[in-house]
């Protein structure tokens, strides 16, 4: 091989980062991105906990069977039954946790809880109720937020 045929082969060559093996080194930590699964989105709760003592009852979502929708009778009783989502406000963390069978099923923040409520309400399978507060702070009685 000529000297300027080596020379651009050994130009050439210096662009390639080096694989990993070649040489034994690894690829720089800084240069390279890793996904990190904690940091990817909004902080899901185990679907084990239930729910925090300082946690009040904010309101709940009730899914209704095509029977109930087409007979007009499925948002008549404004109180949660077992199978209703559950909506609550943790007053420690700022947080909304929706529970299903008395378990945490998702963890959102006010922004996020908003976007749930405009989602719910372009659904017409779901009723959305909201439970008042007295004075006293104890929860009073439930209201259908949209009809």
């Amino acid at each position: 091989m000529s000297r300027s045929r080596a020379a651009t082969v050994s130009e050439d060559e210096s662009l390639v980062p080096p694989l990993v093996g070649d040489d034994g080194a690894q690829p720089d930590d800084s240069t390279t991105e890793t996904a990190d699964p904690t940091n990817a989105g909004p902080r899901r709760r185990d679907p084990k906990e239930k729910v925090p003592q300082t946690a009040r009852l904010w309101g709940f979502v009730r899914h209704l069977s095509l029977q109930e929708i087409l007979n007009g009778d499925g948002g008549k009783t404004a109180a949660p039954a077992e199978q209703d989502a559950k909506l609550w406000w943790d007053v420690d963390r700022h947080r909304f946790l929706v529970v299903s069978e008395d378990v945490i099923i998702d963890d959102l923040s006010p922004l996020q809880f908003v976007q749930f409520v405009r989602e719910l309400r372009d659904v017409t399978s779901r009723i959305l109720y909201k439970f008042e507060r007295r004075n006293d702070g104890s929860t009073g009685r439930a209201h259908r937020v949209w009809s």
